[in-house]
């Protein structure tokens, strides 16, 4: 386990472009069980136990959880490729290199400057490469929730529950610009993006990650298998 100092560092400095964008923004947790509203109680009641203690609540400031599996693959085209690429230049999202049989691991902890919940992904890819990729999920005033990166980038999404798995899905990206966000056309977006978390039994669960676009096909993709290690 990584010392907690470092994360409380980059945290701090992942936050620190953010002092006045997404000002509507708050913590994840904030409100009774803010995902659990967002899916709606029919919705939750179907989720696996597991998949309802991972999201029923966020980590408290200090706290760090630790997600540890395999991405069996870690895929974009050749757009993905370039958009990833430069995306390093707004924080790096996005995993800007492909594999198989990627060694993974995720830390999620809160962002206590600017609220929100982290979710730092570490790709070990071959070659000794590895690629960290920070987002932060967030409730806005209004209740719904958004998935921030960058310098003043982000998407609003949909959470809902499908065949027991909880979704996440992109219904548009944004940007914020002296204050105001503006939100991106379609075509100038990545596409629409689709994560699940499925159960799979024995304390592991499944994440895929599917980024489509109309025009261009599948932007990004990826697929693996988790377990919350024990701190």
């Amino acid at each position: 386990m990584k010392d907690q100092t470092a994360f409380e560092t980059r945290a701090g400095s992942f936050g620190a472009w953010s002092g006045n964008v997404f000002r509507d923004a708050t913590t994840l947790d904030n409100g009774p069980h803010a995902i659990r509203t967002l899916v709606g109680e029919a919705g939750w009641g179907r989720l696996s136990s597991a998949v309802r203690e991972r999201f029923g609540r966020a980590p408290e400031p200090g706290e760090v959880w630790h997600l540890s599996g395999v991405m069996d693959l870690v895929h974009c085209n050749g757009l993905g490729r370039l958009m990833a690429w430069v995306s390093r230049a707004i924080g790096t999202p996005v995993a800007y290199l492909t594999g198989h049989d990627v060694v993974t691991d995720v830390y999620v902890y809160a962002d206590d400057r600017i609220g929100g919940t982290v979710w730092e992904r570490r790709y070990n890819f071959s070659r000794h490469r590895t690629v960290i990729a920070r987002t932060t999920k967030r409730i806005d005033r209004r209740g719904g929730m958004l998935e921030c990166f960058g310098r003043g980038f982000g998407m609003e999404l949909d959470v809902y529950e499908k065949n027991a798995a909880l979704h996440f899905r992109s219904t548009s990206f944004f940007t914020e610009i002296a204050g105001v966000k503006l939100r991106l056309p379609y075509l100038l977006s990545p596409g629409t993006l689709l994560v699940e978390h499925i159960d799979e039994g024995h304390g592991t669960f499944r994440f895929r990650m599917t980024v489509t676009h109309s025009l261009f096909g599948r932007v990004f993709y990826q697929d693996g298998v988790f377990r919350k290690m024990e701190v």
